[in-house]
């Protein structure tokens, strides 16, 4: 499992990183314009390219991000730590009004969003202590459940499909696919914070591949998911729809009637999956800001994330802004974050 206190094991940070990023993929992406086609397809092979190109970069990140603080100095490491905190603080509060708005329209309808961001907040915010076993564990525990259950409503959902969607005319351009390249990528980058969580990881030397296997995993996952959205809805359906995977899986049923609302199951494992991926967030963010020697730093994390994320405060400015503001801002500064910590490591050497 993993070799003495403090640390955990490979196996452990890659289910971390599939719990992660997958119910944020599959949330986030099929909503997309123009995602559920050739051009969404291409699109993810250049973003799981790029991922690998930047996980052989991270995993050469490890040295220096022992003792950030001592690799960056003082000045630049609390710029680093504070741009850093930010933005997964940002995500978590951006994810955390999605489930708002999923909760509210599929699980409890009506309820207030706010009440409910809050509770699910609460909830996350009990995994951000300083325990990374604790979050290995549970992504352990955790996993099977949620890859059973997505797998067997994908099944269900096969038989919704009309196969003539599949061959509806298409505009494919090289602009279209590097758009959607990028915006995956952005997606993911966010595995920037991976070179702070490997010197916590027993034999670290060999997880690249593993973690490469394990995204190559998901996007598989989530290429079928877009051809069988197309599939089901059409090109012009899947337009309409702001989170295209709940109204599909909404359709399933069991052989016979039985369990006639398991769309209700189904959001369940999609607000799992999500709410790991916002303690994940949580957890790492402030988990960093002590790395950099800048102490009590979850308290702070845990407040602005409740402020932005809640809609009475900052309204749906977020929801519309965020993957604008990643794609521009926060994935070019996590890259160039993470060529300046490997700058300032072959300085340091």
């Amino acid at each position: 499992m993993f070799a003495d206190n403090g640390r955990i094991s490979k196996r452990q940070l890659a289910l971390q990183l599939m719990l992660s990023f997958g119910g944020v993929l599959l949330l986030v992406v099929p909503g997309q314009e123009g995602f559920a086609g050739r051009e969404g397809i291409f699109g993810l092979m250049i973003g799981y390219a790029g991922f690998c190109l930047y996980l052989f970069f991270l995993m050469r990140l490890a040295g220096p991000c022992r003792d950030p603080r001592r690799t960056a100095g003082k000045a630049a490491g609390v710029l680093i730590a504070v741009l850093y905190g930010l933005i997964l603080t940002v995500t978590a509060a951006w994810l955390l009004q999605q489930m708002g708005k999923i909760g509210s329209r599929y699980l409890v309808e009506g309820a207030d969003e706010n009440l409910l961001i809050l509770l699910l907040l609460a909830v996350a915010a009990l995994g951000t202590g300083r325990d990374v076993q604790r979050r290995g564990r549970l992504g352990e525990a955790l996993f099977p459940i949620i890859a059973a259950a997505l797998l067997l409503f994908f099944l269900l959902a096969l038989f919704q499909g009309d196969s003539s969607y599949l061959m509806e005319a298409e505009e494919v351009t090289a602009r279209g696919i590097l758009e959607k390249g990028w915006l995956v990528f952005s997606l993911v980058s966010l595995v920037g914070v991976m070179p702070f969580l490997l010197g916590r990881v027993d034999r670290y030397a060999g997880a690249a591949g593993r973690l490469r296997w394990s995204m190559g995993t998901i996007f598989l996952f989530l290429g079928a998911s877009l051809l069988l959205l197309r599939a089901v809805f059409g090109q012009e359906g899947i337009r309409y729809k702001e989170f295209p995977m709940a109204d599909l899986m909404g359709g399933t049923s069991l052989p016979g009637g039985f369990l006639q609302r398991l769309d209700i199951l189904w959001i369940t494992v999609l607000m799992l999956s999500l709410l790991f991926a916002v303690g994940s967030l949580l957890f790492y963010a402030g988990d960093i800001l002590e790395r950099f020697k800048l102490p009590h730093g979850r308290i702070p994390v845990l407040a602005i994330t409740g402020f932005l994320a809640l809609p009475a405060v900052t309204g749906s400015s977020l929801g519309e802004n965020y993957l604008l503001l990643l794609t521009r801002v926060g994935a070019p500064v996590l890259l160039a974050f993470s060529l300046g910590m490997s700058l300032m490591g072959r300085r340091e050497g």
